[in-house]
């Protein structure tokens, strides 16, 4: 069923999910496993950040690229390997624990600002990069008919997350961060995942994905091609943009199983 999903809508959208909990025994990573488990307290907070998807363009509305992979269980797209992760911060574990947790990534991205000597790699300042990675570089924008519309952050809207921070966040704010986890990768990137992230994981971008993708690594069997599990959507700031696509960077088959 995923693998008709992506053919048909030409995007990455049927990978996205929510963290799942006693996955099915055999099934690949790469599929969604609609019988797991999933944790009824926090749904508001994961649903609030799958929405996100569909706000960013890292793919630049590109169809997924697929092809044969010879087998059921594997799924070959086309994209790039962008970094490797290399340090991950504190969890933002619950609503609660969100004034602690963005106050540690501060410090964090403060560290690593001083080892790259504040030139981020994606451009612009890491001081830049924490305060709209805290608001997912989206801002709401009130509606003359009561609803509420969302667009991309500009360098003037700093004082919207002074504000926020003064006030000690928001409830849309905190539901995106709520469960996510800060990472850094090995040339600079500041990022947000899931709780599944960890040290040596790698960041993919794919044709049809609005988002990057992180991807975990397994040993090569000999006589067989690089294999990565499928881990989740993530946030980076400086590549949702599109900036991979207009690079340099040469697009490969990437084996998901």
């Amino acid at each position: 069923m995923t693998r008709t999903l992506l053919a048909k809508e030409g995007n990455l959208a049927a990978l996205v999910r929510t963290p799942e909990y006693r996955r099915s025994n055999g099934l690949p990573t790469w599929v969604p496993d609609w019988c797991a488990e999933v944790d009824e307290d926090r749904i508001d907070q994961e649903l609030a950040w799958l929405k996100y998807y569909y706000r960013y363009s890292t793919a630049l509305g590109t169809r997924v690229r697929t092809r044969p992979s010879g087998s059921d269980s594997l799924l070959d797209l086309q994209g790039v390997i962008v970094d490797r992760v290399s340090e991950i911060g504190a969890l933002c574990d619950d609503r609660r624990y969100y004034t602690r947790a963005s106050s540690q990534w501060r410090d964090t991205v403060g560290r690593i600002g001083q080892l790259h000597e504040q030139c981020y790699p994606g451009g612009g300042t890491y001081d830049d990069v924490f305060w709209r990675l805290v608001l997912a570089d989206s801002i709401l924008v009130p509606k003359p008919n009561g609803f509420v519309d969302f667009r991309r952050c500009r360098p003037g809207d700093k004082e919207v997350y002074n504000g926020l921070v003064s006030k000690g966040g928001s409830t849309n704010q905190e539901d995106y961060l709520s469960g996510r986890m800060l990472f850094v990768t090995e040339k600079g990137y500041i990022g947000l995942g899931g709780p599944e992230v960890t040290v040596g994981d790698v960041v993919a971008v794919f044709y049809g994905g609005n988002m990057p993708f992180v991807l975990r690594p397994l040993i090569a069997q000999k006589g067989r091609s690089m294999q990565y599990e499928y881990v989740g959507q993530s946030y980076i700031h400086g590549i949702m943009d599109g900036e991979i696509l207009r690079g340099d960077d040469d697009f490969q088959w990437i084996t998901l199983c």
